[in-house]
C-alpha cells in the first residue's frame, strides 16, 4: 500500500501535514469493548448459563459466512483510499466552497490537507466496521467525543458529513451489489453519528 504522503489532494497538497493533534490518537479498543456477533452471543449465553440457542448459532453462521465478502469489501476500500478521499474532496469542495474559501475550516494548504486527513481517517474507521461486521469499532476508535471536538474547533458538523457522503458516493460507485451495500451502512453509521 502507498505510503500516506503518495495522496495528493484536489490542489496538489499533502493530506497528512505533521500531526496537529486534531485527532488525537485513542487506546486500542480492549477486546471486551467491542464485541462481536460471536463474542455477544458466547457472552449472553454464559451470563444465562446456556448453550448457544440455533438462533444464535446461525447468526455466527452467517457472519462467518459472510467473512470474505466483508474482507473483500474492506480491500477494495482501502486500496481506493486515495480515489475515494481525493474524489470526494473535490466533490465536497465544489458544494461547500465556503469551506475552502476565506474564514472557512478548510482555507489554505495546511487546514484543506487536514480536512482530507480527517476524511481518510472516517474512510479508515468505515473499513473497520465492515471488518467487524458491527459499528463498535466506529463508536470506540473514532466518533465518541468527534462531535463535541470538531464544535470546539468551529468546524460544520454538516461538512464533515457531507464529506463522508461525498465518499459513500465515490466507494459504492467502485464497489457493486451487495458489497457497496454493506459499506453504505457504515458510511451512513458515520453520517449519522456526525450529525
Amino acid at each position: 500500500m502507498p505510503q500516506n504522503d503518495s495522496v495528493v489532494d484536489v490542489v496538489g497538497l499533502n493530506p497528512y501535514p505533521p500531526d496537529t493533534g486534531l485527532l488525537q490518537r485513542r487506546p486500542l479498543v480492549s477486546r471486551q469493548n467491542c464485541m462481536s456477533i460471536v463474542s455477544n452471543s458466547i457472552i449472553n449465553a454464559d451470563a444465562e448459563a446456556r448453550y448457544l440457542s440455533p438462533g444464535e448459532l446461525d447468526q455466527i453462521k452467517s457472519f462467518v459466512a459472510s467473512g470474505q465478502r466483508r474482507l473483500r469489501v474492506a480491500q477494495v476500500l482501502a486500496e481506493s483510499r486515495e480515489r475515494i478521499v481525493k474524489q470526494a474532496g473535490g466533490q465536497l469542495f465544489q458544494k461547500r466552497p465556503d469551506v475552502i474559501s476565506p474564514g472557512g475550516n478548510a482555507y489554505g494548504e495546511e487546514m484543506t490537507a487536514s480536512c482530507l486527513r480527517d476524511m481518510d481517517y472516517y474512510l479508515r474507521l468505515v473499513t473497520y466496521g465492515v471488518v467487524a461486521g458491527d459499528v463498535t469499532p466506529i463508536e470506540e476508535i473514532g466518533i465518541i467525543g468527534a462531535r463535541e471536538m470538531y464544535r470546539a474547533l468551529g468546524t460544520p458538523l454538516e461538512a464533515m458529513a457531507e464529506a463522508v457522503r461525498e465518499m459513500k458516493s465515490v466507494a459504492t460507485g467502485i464497489l457493486t451489489g451487495s458489497d457497496a451495500e454493506e459499506a453504505g451502512f457504515y458510511f451512513d453509521y458515520v453520517v449519522g453519528a456526525l450529525s
